[in-house]
């Protein structure tokens, strides 16, 4: 990756921070490092509503976005931080993938229906089954969790 593709992606992984932030004050959102790329998501959040410690945040800026490609790499990711011990201290991580396409105004999120199902309401189960791959605007779904306590 070339040194404009890394500014590009800080630039927008900043942006998504910002917008975070502003709708949850209280939490503690970063980027992390390229060191953490391993035990965190692009962007995560630490305190606030707990919902927002659960989310894996996969992130993409680009002219041919990849939500599909990209939601898989979150849910990998996502699985590898779970098979190391982390389940023990949170519950499971849902990924989520936060997209622009570079040229248009709006950035979409895509991730599967069981991830929606989850933060509408939570269930000790699985709810796995539920592959259906699912695109919303930001807004609408920065709302969904905002409805969670």
């Amino acid at each position: 990756m070339g040194l404009m593709q890394r500014r590009k992606g800080r630039a927008f992984e900043q942006a998504i921070a910002s917008q975070l932030r502003a709708r949850w004050p209280d939490a503690l959102v970063r980027r992390a490092s390229q060191a953490e790329r391993a035990d965190n998501p692009d962007v995560f959040c630490e305190g606030g509503p707990r919902v927002l410690a659960r989310l894996w945040l996969e992130l993409q800026d680009a002219r041919q976005p990849t939500p599909a490609t990209k939601l898989e790499q979150a849910e990998n990711d996502a699985m590898r931080w779970q098979a190391h011990g982390h389940r023990a201290l949170q519950p499971i991580r849902l990924p989520v993938v936060i997209w622009h396409r570079l040229a248009e105004r709006s950035i979409q999120v895509t991730t599967r229906m069981w991830v929606l199902l989850d933060l509408v309401e939570p269930r000790e189960g699985s709810m796995r089954s539920h592959q259906e791959v699912v695109t919303l605007e930001l807004g609408e779904f920065l709302d969904i969790v905002a409805r969670m306590p």
